[in-house]
């Protein structure tokens, strides 16, 4: 995958993805208001965006649907006080002195930093910080949860990880691994469910046939409504620095 750096150009900066294996063009949109714009690698960017350009209504209504999103947090500075999200719950940001500690107690997430550290080095350490303690928290979760509902299906992944993936929230192996999204954590319990039960059931059915969603629905009988969430409100899963 090749990346080209954000573009400002008109009303929107645009992200482009380029994917040799990509075969159709498709555009998001991502807070506060980035249009990511996922191509072949034959397209050009001057192509892409004017592709982009004719979708102005729509990524101007799209950015609005975001902004009115109650799960819609501004770009984080990893100052005192910012928002995340963590298992649906906005939890704020609390900064101590100290050294290579982060904790989460009651609402609040607690980042010790070490003495002398300031300005941008500052932000990147809690940047770094705050992800740390994400991806070790989703891999912890998602593998308990994962073993849990395997007994609801009587198959059992050969491995279970966390990694970061540009645009899904789990990946169902051939050879029995299942890979996580760690950015997954934020969303709320019953999205995360449906997440891990949807990859499981890859391990019976590896397509999305007839057959997978029924296997689905026998566990998790309102997928739809949870799909629909992710589809509506993945955009805020993510941990944006404005820095």
């Amino acid at each position: 995958v090749a990346n080209s750096l954000p573009q400002k150009k008109t009303d929107f900066t645009y992200l482009i993805r380029r994917n040799k294996k990509r075969k159709r063009v498709s555009i998001h949109v991502l807070p506060p208001g980035i249009v990511e714009i996922r191509i072949p690698s034959f397209l050009s960017d001057k192509e892409a965006i004017e592709l982009a350009k004719n979708k102005k209504s729509w990524i101007q209504s799209r950015i609005q649907e975001i902004k009115e999103s109650p799960y819609f947090l501004p770009p984080q500075t990893f100052s005192h006080g910012d928002f995340f999200l963590f298992r649906g719950e906005k939890v704020q940001l609390s900064l101590i002195k100290g050294r290579n500690s982060v904790s989460l107690t009651k609402g609040k997430l607690e980042v010790t930093v070490p003495p002398g550290l300031s300005g941008i080095a500052q932000k990147e350490y809690i940047r770094k910080s705050v992800v740390s303690f994400y991806h070790s928290q989703a891999q912890s979760l998602l593998r308990n949860k994962t073993i849990s509902f395997s007994e609801s299906i009587n198959r059992k992944p050969v491995f279970i990880t966390v990694k970061e993936y540009a645009s899904r929230w789990g990946c169902c192996f051939c050879d029995g691994r299942i890979v996580y999204n760690w950015r997954i954590i934020m969303a709320p319990d019953d999205v995360i469910d449906y997440v891990i039960v949807h990859e499981l059931c890859h391990l019976e059915e590896p397509n999305h046939s007839a057959r997978f969603w029924e296997n689905v629905e026998k566990i998790i009988p309102d997928w739809q409504r949870r799909r629909a969430w992710l589809k509506d409100n993945g955009h805020a899963l993510t941990i944006t620095p404005s820095f």
